[in-house]
């Protein structure tokens, strides 16, 4: 479960414990992380133990990939084990530890953080938050269906269909961008019945199975997706007008695995067909009913 800080009792006091970023995207650049150690109580001449993830570089307090330095007392590594001793703190007060240069494993999933805590002896062995590791941002697929329309075909529907990479999806984001010459994208619908039954959309209304949906021009951005891998989010793009042009249209796709991530295209994006059918899925004119050849 992903939170910001954990509460820790203990003997003397109650402290905060918090790690920043939460989060790390495959293929990413190194990062510093931060843990940042609040006393609820006053501390004297304590210590912090943590033991790194085995998957993360050894922590190290020479200069380079994995030093750690921190805002207040002193710092030993011992394989994957930081230790931090002599902490002096006042009631309210806190302090830093960074990790420096970290690169993530190359599969995504959880890397585990264990401290011990002692204010001035004795102290209890908590579990801090998971660093959940998301996939890169960028991956992902996503496919439309139908695949083929006539030109200026009129009252369509689209439905796209995102299935989330390993690693999953953490309140990202997905972006379809509709090609120029057809409906423009809409986020309202009509209140007209048909057959007093039925509502009919507003020409271009997109619907999502998930996250908020915005537009912005022939952009379909969906928001605050939260997925596990293999899971999907369906958007709908219903009372379409068809280009006029026949040939393959693309609908170019970004996508961001968190919210703190960057919108990139993905490896493969979506295309439709415009071409002489009547129906989706019909055969194209010319090809029906044609007498062989002696």
């Amino acid at each position: 479960m992903l939170t910001t800080s954990l509460n820790i009792i203990q003997r003397m006091s109650l402290t905060r414990l918090r790690i920043a970023p939460m989060l790390l995207r495959l293929f990413g650049r190194a990062e510093d992380l931060t843990l940042t150690y609040t006393a609820a109580g006053p501390v004297t001449d304590g210590t912090l133990t943590l033991e790194v993830d085995g998957a993360l570089p050894a922590p190290t307090t020479a200069p380079g990939v994995g030093r750690v330095t921190a805002s207040a007392g002193t710092v030993a590594t011992a394989g994957h084990n930081i230790t931090v001793s002599g902490i002096t703190l006042p009631d309210g007060d806190g302090m830093n530890i960074i990790y420096r240069g970290v690169t993530v494993p190359g599969t995504p999933g959880n890397c585990a953080f264990t401290i011990q805590e002692q204010s001035t002896a004795g102290g209890t062995l908590m579990t801090l938050p998971d660093r959940s590791v998301y996939a890169q941002d960028g991956s992902g697929t996503l496919t439309v269906l139908p695949g083929g329309f006539a030109p200026r075909q009129t009252g369509v529907g689209l439905t796209f269909t995102y299935t989330a990479p390993a690693g999953g999806l953490w309140l990202g984001e997905l972006a379809v961008t509709v090609p120029a010459g057809w409906t423009p994208p809409s986020v309202t619908e009509s209140a007209i019945l048909c057959c007093a039954t039925l509502p009919i959309p507003d020409p271009g209304s997109v619907t999502a199975s998930a996250g908020t949906v915005s537009v912005s021009g022939q952009t379909i951005t969906v928001a605050g997706v939260t997925l596990d891998r293999g899971q999907t989010v369906m958007i709908t793009y219903s009372n379409v007008t068809v280009g006029g042009i026949r040939g393959s249209f693309r609908f170019a796709a970004q996508q961001k695995s968190t919210r703190f991530g960057t919108l990139k295209p993905l490896a493969a994006s979506p295309s439709v067909t415009v071409g002489s059918a009547t129906a989706p899925g019909a055969p194209a004119r010319g090809q029906q009913g044609r007498a062989p050849r002696n």
